[in-house]
């Protein structure tokens, strides 16, 4: 789907829903509220216990550092039996976009649109990583002293909604991450998030899921794919060689 097209959805045909915290995932496979591994997550429980603040960056830079996949089975920390660029999703449409290499990579470390999920080859720009030091901490600092009041700000955060055959949920988000990792690092266990029903992915529709039907994807390699978003990610150091980081 579009850019464009996306957002018509969510204006006009998006339904808001409270959901489990521990339901939400990111892009990448790390769940929120669930005390397991998530760089933003746990940035943010770290400050709220007081941890220095020189130690919480250094050990988001690491993180970082040594999360450098470049296919699928490497984001989501799943063994794949073919090759599948970076957010090249089974159940997609259209393929994504490649903007330089390969999917996902940029050959301008200043093109890359979010760190967490897209890289350059070049290195990480330190601003980038500062930027996001900001907006983690102003969401939780926003949330203990007003309150969480996503009416005042950018709305409540959008997500994809996954369902397994069991009828579960996960919620898979498009934005809104900074603020579910202020939420569960206060304590809160349930948010609102707006879906578009539409949009919807159904295990049971495997067969049917545009990547798999086209023979791109074997099934069980989608199930795999599919499946990372309800087990989460095991293997988030995907390189023996860190990033650089760079000053400018």
């Amino acid at each position: 789907m579009s850019t464009r097209l996306q957002r018509f959805a969510f204006r006009w045909l998006a339904r808001e829903e409270t959901v489990r915290v521990a339901d939400c995932v990111h892009f990448a496979a790390f769940r929120f509220g669930r005390g397991e591994l998530n760089p933003y997550e746990n940035y943010t429980v770290a400050l709220s216990r007081r941890t220095q603040v020189a130690d919480v960056r250094a050990r988001f830079e690491e993180f970082l550092r040594g999360y450098r996949p470049v296919n699928m089975g490497e984001a989501l920390g799943v063994r794949l039996s073919g090759e599948h660029g970076l957010w090249q999703f089974p159940w997609a449409r259209r393929p994504f976009a490649a903007t330089g290499t390969r999917p996902g990579w940029h050959d301008n470390p200043a093109d890359v649109p979010d760190i967490l999920t897209h890289f350059s080859a070049r290195g990480i720009l330190r601003s980038r990583i500062e930027q996001e030091f900001r907006w983690l901490e102003a969401a939780l600092h926003s949330i203990r002293e007003h309150g969480y009041q996503p009416q005042c700000y950018s709305g409540h955060p959008q997500a994809r909604r996954l369902v397994a055959a069991d009828g579960s949920a996960r919620y898979l988000m498009h934005d809104g991450n900074h603020r579910l990792s202020a939420l569960a690092a206060m304590g809160h266990t349930e948010v609102v998030v707006c879906f578009v029903p539409r949009m919807d992915v159904h295990e049971a529709d495997l067969p049917c899921w545009w990547r798999v039907a086209d023979g791109s994807y074997e099934p069980d390699d989608a199930r795999r794919v599919f499946r990372a978003y309800f087990d989460g990610n095991p293997a988030p150091h995907t390189t023996g060689e860190p990033a650089v980081l760079l000053e400018s």
